[in-house]
């Protein structure tokens, strides 16, 4: 049996060290081991959400609650914008699916008895950014038939954003825990300049470039 590879950090110069070309980023090395489609945490859908799982959120804990929060958030600002012909709801990362579900449900039952929330009701669109297809997978088993108010948008949010990604000009973001997890470099101040965090892994005492690590895990 082979024995596991194992990471440390290195920091190079801001100004560049020929070294660390060939190793991993810290930005890198988290965004693999968030989204690599073999082995990514969030890109795999292993996660477990809620109770019991491997990490529990507000939208979970206080469902449905903390749907109805956004949707009368949402409702609100949707009012203030003059009632737009649409409005759309943004969600980054949405998880299980269960705060959308739980927006979309309080939105078409108060649109059920309520003109002015039914005038919202056919104007919201719901929009969720979600890189993994594991994770739209579980989000569309969950919302079944809600699931045709919803678009979703592959993005990568920790890289610039091209040209005519499809967000409404009218509406509000959503994002739970998400921003804190993207990918991102680690500076530290060093000596002369700043240094940048790379991440060095090694198998049987010898450095791993990127393909071989790759391989390796």
């Amino acid at each position: 049996m082979s024995r596991p590879a194992r990471s440390s950090a290195r920091v190079a110069s801001a100004r560049g060290d020929r070294r660390h070309q060939a190793l991993l980023s810290f930005c890198d090395f988290v965004d693999q081991a968030l989204f690599h489609p073999r082995w990514g945490y969030y890109a795999t859908g292993g996660v477990r959400f809620g109770t019991g799982g491997h990490y529990d959120t507000y939208p979970l804990a206080l469902s449905p609650l903390f749907g109805e929060m956004v949707a009368h958030y949402a409702f609100g600002l949707w009012r203030r914008a003059g009632k737009p012909t649409i409005f759309e709801i943004c969600e980054l990362g949405a998880g299980n699916g269960q705060l959308c579900l739980d927006t979309l449900l309080w939105v078409h039952e108060r649109g059920r008895h309520e003109r002015t929330w039914k005038a919202f009701s056919s104007a919201l669109r719901y929009r969720i950014v979600e890189r993994s297809p594991a994770l739209v997978t579980r989000q569309r088993e969950q919302l079944g038939p809600l699931g045709e108010w919803v678009i979703w948008s592959r993005t990568d949010l920790s890289r610039r954003l091209r040209r005519g990604v499809p967000f409404g000009r009218r509406g509000v973001i959503v994002a739970n825990e998400v921003l804190d997890c993207l990918p991102h470099h680690k500076l530290v101040a060093g000596a002369d300049a700043p240094g940048v965090v790379f991440v060095e892994s090694t198998l049987a005492g010898r450095a791993l470039d990127r393909s071989e690590l790759a391989a390796a895990m």
